[in-house]
């Protein structure tokens, strides 16, 4: 995991997001941003928030945690307008981290381009055991796309 990894979190429940940096916080994540709507989260992804093709890497997260009921437009859309885009910003990977579990949700997420939907947990120390295992595989064994053409 390279020091400068930024993870993007966008949730607006300040409960959740409370949680989520405490269990970052015992697992040593990195670098943590929050969003709490969609149109925060998209300030993170220059090439959708200016309309350009350009690409800034450095303001792009290498990880985005997405809960699906934000205001704005809704997890779904901003999931879906991340991933149908043509600029970089569709190779982030995206991880639903929702407390929806129907599969008629999961199934709609994987089809817009989730790389992964987790549920999440309903106590603590399973909370930062799914924190670990994000860090662990998303962070520190995959290898990373480019955010250039």
């Amino acid at each position: 995991m390279s020091e400068e990894s930024t993870v993007l979190v966008v949730e607006d429940n300040a409960a959740d997001r409370r949680l989520f940096e405490e269990a970052a916080a015992e697992v040593a994540f990195p670098n943590l941003e929050f969003a709490t709507t969609t149109w925060e989260a998209v300030e993170f992804f220059p090439t959708l928030s200016d309309g350009s093709e350009g690409s800034d890497a450095a303001a792009m997260p290498d990880l985005l945690l997405l809960d699906l009921d934000i205001p704005g437009e809704g997890g779904m859309a901003l999931l879906e307008e991340l991933k149908a885009s043509s600029a970089p910003c569709r190779r982030v990977p995206i991880l639903v981290l929702s407390s929806e579990d129907d599969q008629e949700t999961i199934d709609r997420a994987y089809d817009l381009g989730a790389n992964a939907y987790l549920t999440k947990p309903a106590d603590y120390e399973a909370y930062v055991s799914l924190v670990a295992e994000i860090r662990d595989f998303w962070l520190d064994r995959i290898e990373r796309p480019s955010y250039r053409h």
